[in-house]
């Protein structure tokens, strides 16, 4: 029998991470990771986690590509903006690719792509190393004034609704569990009972923000800028042209409107009582991208190692 090559990924202090395989056989049954999802299948069937109609090849990468993301709960694969942008441009860009969901942490150390041996952290610029990476550019076919306003907006989304977002969730821990009905024992991966796990992570919560408060009506006139160019369009920039700007919306917009309606969120409120065009835009990217959205939102989602195994060695 072959020796068995274990190759440990590297350390993300997340308590589920587990090791890269470049084995020839399979590994014993009782070995099982957790991890949520799985984004390659045997053909001849159709895998239902990669989107078809992208526009990109379908031909499999040359090296296996893992996305390792934490915000899980069961409305959303992750409640953080920057995860579920990573995520939703890979499916946009017909990526084949595996999750690692982690445990939950505010410390901006997710999302983090392996692709190969090559390490992308999160970054302002996590897009663009994709892009160059993988050679897939979701806004080849704009313009360059389109290009330049798909960049400025994304910046605007990222600097202003998301910021708040981000500040919103890490101060006010006690409605960010209301919010998305979070199960403490799962995100933190801990087998203490809900009850004490609340108390230390309410008062885990940061007591100041780290980046200046946004003032609703800045929310609100990026809102009205974003509803303006979308206006009657599927997508920003036409009927069917998915962009980078799309992406970057929709991984803000889709936490937004997923808090729960007994929290208070003003920016929520906002966007469903005045900008009806952007939450049919949020659901229109779900229903392209994610036709296994409940599933990516499963709590009890597992892949067989054997499963896995497979996937590394098609890849």
């Amino acid at each position: 029998m072959e020796d068995v090559k274990v190759n440990p990924l590297p350390n993300q202090g997340a308590g589920d991470a587990i090791p890269y395989l470049d084995i020839p056989n399979p590994v014993p049954q009782d070995i099982s990771p957790e991890i949520t999802s799985i984004e390659h299948r045997e053909e001849p069937l159709p895998s239902p986690l990669v989107a078809t109609d992208s526009g990109f090849s379908e031909s499999p990468p040359t090296r296996p590509i893992f996305l390792h993301q934490c915000g899980q709960c069961p409305s959303l694969p992750s409640f953080q903006s920057d995860c579920l942008k990573v995520c939703t441009w890979l499916r946009a860009t017909n990526t084949n690719f595996h999750i690692f969901n982690h445990k939950l942490n505010f410390d901006g150390r997710f999302p983090m792509v392996d692709i190969g041996d090559v390490e992308i952290c999160n970054s302002g610029q996590v897009l663009t190393d994709l892009t160059g990476q993988l050679n897939r550019d979701l806004d080849a076919e704009l313009s360059d004034e389109q290009k330049i306003l798909a960049f400025s907006l994304g910046s605007l989304i990222e600097n202003t609704l998301a910021r708040e977002h981000r500040e919103w969730y890490r101060t006010k821990r006690a409605d960010l569990i209301r919010a998305y009905k979070i199960d403490l024992r799962k995100s933190l991966k801990k087998i203490l009972p809900n009850a004490i796990l609340k108390v230390f992570f309410k008062n885990s919560s940061s007591k100041k923000p780290t980046t200046n408060q946004i003032t609703v009506p800045e929310s609100t006139v990026v809102l009205e800028m974003l509803s303006k160019l979308l206006s009657s369009k599927n997508y920003f920039f036409g009927q069917d042209i998915v962009s980078s700007l799309d992406v970057v919306a929709f991984a803000v917009l889709a936490p937004m409107l997923a808090i729960a309606g007994k929290v208070r969120y003003d920016p929520r409120d906002a966007v469903k009582q005045n900008f009806e065009n952007l939450v049919a835009f949020v659901d229109r990217i779900k229903d392209r991208f994610y036709p296994d959205w409940e599933e990516m939102c499963s709590e009890g989602c597992e892949v067989n190692m054997n499963r896995l195994i497979e996937c590394l060695i098609k890849s």
